[in-house]
């Protein structure tokens, strides 16, 4: 599991604007899942993020089936599933991990006793159309709510 940071590293691609690497992934996902390692010693296995843990890597540039590599975007600018779709005016408000669906975003930080809270970035992309906007990655845990 290599990681590129900006145009300067060789072998995988990317740009200027985004961090990417690859990963095998546990189980399958759709372009633009929120990922987080596999617990439990799987080394380099990943899956769609929960907010039970606060272990988010990235989002999946691609979709892929259990057991084959998905290629990874940790900072810059990407498309990231949501649970609804968001309108223009939500374009600039925090998105957070979704307390309801496994790898998904929402515009709704979670509120239930033993979850994490992690922001995933800024929406920027909403055009009231698409389930998979355009946002600015910026994860951050924020609190675990015990």
């Amino acid at each position: 599991m290599g990681i590129k940071r900006n145009k300067f590293f060789r072998g995988e691609s990317g740009s200027a604007e985004n961090v990417e690497f690859h990963a095998n992934i546990n189980e399958d996902v759709l372009r633009g899942h929120i990922l987080a390692f596999f617990p439990d010693g799987l080394f380099g296995q990943v899956r769609r993020a929960r907010v039970a843990t606060n272990q988010v890597i990235g989002v999946s540039l691609q979709t892929q089936k259990q057991g084959n590599r998905v290629k990874i975007v940790q900072e810059g600018l990407c498309r990231v599933r949501m649970d609804q779709v968001p309108a223009v005016g939500d374009n600039g408000k925090p998105v957070y991990l979704s307390q309801n669906t496994n790898g998904v975003a929402s515009l709704t930080a979670p509120t239930a006793s033993g979850c994490n809270v992690i922001k995933i970035g800024y929406l920027y992309g909403a055009n009231g159309q698409s389930i998979i906007p355009d946002v600015v990655l910026n994860f951050q845990f924020v609190v675990y709510l015990g």
